[in-house]
């Protein structure tokens, strides 16, 4: 199966090499221009805030890349641990497989959504005091966003082949650990989207709370966080209901033509069936489930943490 280039990049480099690259390049271009900016005629407050921005443009398409690597592995090994339960269904080579109808369109609206956050920069784009850093920031941006819809462009059809995979695979309900692939995928891809969102307190590196730092990516972060997990678990979370079902109503036949009093076996289908009916139809634990959630609230705190920062600060200087 052909690998993303990432993959193959991080294979033969032992180390991805795009992100070092882009980092020391984005960085080193602002460190030649900050030092001559007059701030008084920028719409930036200081210089740490314009840094904090632009660690934001710097660090999180490296990231992003980095974390591809980690996801497509742990695909791998997810499609590896579940092919003895899918057997001869062709649905398990679907899983990794690229689609350009995604991929496309992911990074064209990512890379509009990246431009459309600096539209009344375009729309006045001759007023401004600086084009140099304008169109570097602008571009910074872009790219950002360009690559977040690549990312996601993978990562939806992968969930969705999970999710078609999950409505055919073999199902205990008895080891619903063999089912556990499906949850390791999902919690990971809520783990790399909140990791990301994460990064955007660093656009408060002044102390200064701006909500208009962090709409743009929770407006993408939640959503995708929320379909990332759902989507690859709902199949097989159907596929047990299904089979819960059948064995539940297989057991309530046997119990309905059992003898009265034959209590011996009354009581073993009775106990069997109410177990079966306390059977969890989603491949989770408590363990799994704890994480998801500490993965959700961790960037919310994060921006909690900043605007203590700032009214702290506030009040000792002030």
């Amino acid at each position: 199966m052909p690998q993303p280039w990432p993959v193959w990049l991080a294979t033969r480099t032992h180390a991805l090499l795009a992100p070092l690259v882009w980092l020391t390049a984005y960085l080193g271009l602002f460190s030649f221009i900050v030092p001559s900016l007059d701030f008084r005629n920028l719409s930036w407050e200081s210089a740490t805030q314009l840094w904090g921005t632009v660690l934001v443009y710097a660090l999180v398409p490296g990231y992003f890349l980095y974390v591809f690597v980690l996801q497509w592995r742990r695909a791998e090994e997810a499609v590896e641990s579940l092919s003895h339960l899918a057997g001869s269904d062709g649905r398990i080579s679907e899983v990794l497989i690229a689609r350009w109808s995604w991929l496309v369109p992911g990074v064209l609206l990512g890379a509009i959504y990246g431009l459309l956050q600096y539209g009344e920069l375009l729309a006045n784009f001759e007023d401004s005091a600086d084009p140099l850093l304008d169109l570097s920031l602008m571009f910074g941006n872009v790219v950002t966003w360009a690559l977040i819809g690549w990312v996601l462009g993978w990562r939806l059809p992968i969930s969705l082949a999970f999710s078609r995979l999950g409505r055919v695979v073999e199902v205990d309900l008895y080891d619903p650990q063999a089912l556990r692939p499906f949850a390791r995928v999902a919690v990971l891809d809520v783990l790399v989207v909140m990791g990301a969102v994460a990064f955007m307190p660093l656009q408060s590196l002044d102390a200064e709370f701006r909500l208009d730092n962090y709409w743009p990516g929770l407006l993408v972060g939640v959503p995708s966080a929320l379909l990332l997990f759902t989507v690859p678990l709902w199949g097989v979370h159907r596929r047990m209901l299904g089979v819960k079902a059948a064995r539940i109503a297989e057991l309530q036949q046997q119990i309905r033509g059992c003898q009265r009093d034959d209590i011996a076996r009354l009581e073993t289908l009775v106990s069997h069936r109410d177990r079966l009916q306390a059977v969890h139809t989603w491949p989770l634990d408590l363990r799994l489930l704890f994480r998801v959630l500490f993965y959700l609230v961790l960037p919310p705190l994060a921006w909690v943490a900043a605007a203590l920062v700032e009214n702290l600060v506030d009040r000792v200087v002030g």
